[in-house]
C-alpha cells in the first residue's frame, strides 16, 4: 500500500508506514472503547462532568464551606423550566474564564431535567447518573 502525494503523483513509502501505524492506533483505540463499554465504565469526560455537578450541588446547598456568592449567582427569574435551582451565567470575554469550574458547570446544571431529585445528595447522585449528557460531551 502506498500513498499518492502532490500534483506529480509520486509514491511515498514513508507515508505508507504512517498510514499503517495510524490504522494500528485506531484499532487499539476502538478496542479500548469497546472494552470500556463492555465493562460499563464512564469515560473520563463524563466522570468529570458528574464530579462537577456533585461539587456544584455541595456548594449550592452549603454542604462544603465555600462562599456561594464568589462562584455562583442564582437566576433572577422566578419561573423557570426544569428545576428551581437555576444559576445565572455571567458574560465572559476570555477563553480562560470560560474553562473555570464556575463557568463550565452552569450550562449543564441549568439543563438538568425536572426528574433529578434534589432532596438529598445521595438521591441527587443517583438521579444524575441516569441523565443523558451526550450534548455536553465533546468525544
Amino acid at each position: 500500500m502506498t500513498a499518492v502525494l502532490g500534483p506529480q503523483y509520486k509514491r511515498c513509502t514513508i507515508c505508507t508506514k504512517v498510514l499503517i501505524s495510524c490504522e494500528w492506533l485506531r484499532n487499539i483505540y476502538y478496542s479500548f472503547v469497546y472494552f470500556v463499554k463492555c465493562l460499563n465504565i464512564f469515560n473520563v469526560e463524563l466522570r468529570r462532568l458528574h464530579t462537577d455537578l456533585f461539587w456544584c450541588y455541595k456548594i449550592v446547598f452549603c454542604l462544603v464551606y465555600v462562599n456561594l456568592d464568589d462562584l455562583f449567582v442564582f437566576s433572577p427569574c422566578q419561573y423557570t423550566r426544569g428545576h428551581k435551582f437555576k444559576l445565572y451565567k455571567r458574560q465572559t470575554n476570555s477563553c480562560v474564564r470560560a474553562n473555570f469550574f464556575s463557568e463550565r458547570v452552569i450550562n449543564c446544571w441549568n439543563s438538568l431535567p425536572h426528574t433529578v431529585d434534589f432532596s438529598s445528595f445521595s438521591k441527587f447522585k443517583r438521579s444524575v447518573k441516569r441523565v443523558d449528557f451526550t450534548d455536553f460531551l465533546r468525544f
